[in-house]
């Protein structure tokens, strides 16, 4: 959220990494994006899925496409309901590892979906 941009350039400084992609999973009123703000401040790729309507990104990512950075394989899947342009990603998607799904899915729990 853009409200924590210091905070995120603080982390990527000290731990001496160089952002190279940024990914949010989708945007509303109380989910401002960094993005924009993240690629000015490192000029790193900005990502979000196709459906978005922010103007901040580098690139926009297909349902089923897979993203690959540094080794990394991320699976973008279309995960409406929360917001309509809401996407997932899937870690190592030929032997799924983990979801990063952000506030689409909660513990015990979704997001709102009256956005």
């Amino acid at each position: 959220m853009k409200e924590h941009l210091r905070e995120y350039l603080g982390i990527v400084e000290r731990l001496g990494l160089r952002l190279v992609h940024a990914i949010d999973i989708h945007t509303h009123a109380d989910h401002i994006t960094a993005l924009g703000d993240l690629r000015d401040a490192t000029h790193c790729c900005t990502a979000m899925g196709e459906r978005s309507k922010a103007e901040c990104i580098s690139r926009s990512v297909s349902e089923g496409e897979t993203l690959h950075v540094d080794g990394f394989q991320l699976r973008a899947i279309y995960t409406p309901g929360h917001t309509d342009e809401s996407f997932s990603f899937v870690l190592s998607p030929n032997a799924p590892e983990a979801v990063f799904t952000g506030d689409v899915l909660l513990i015990g729990g979704t997001g709102r979906t009256d956005f």
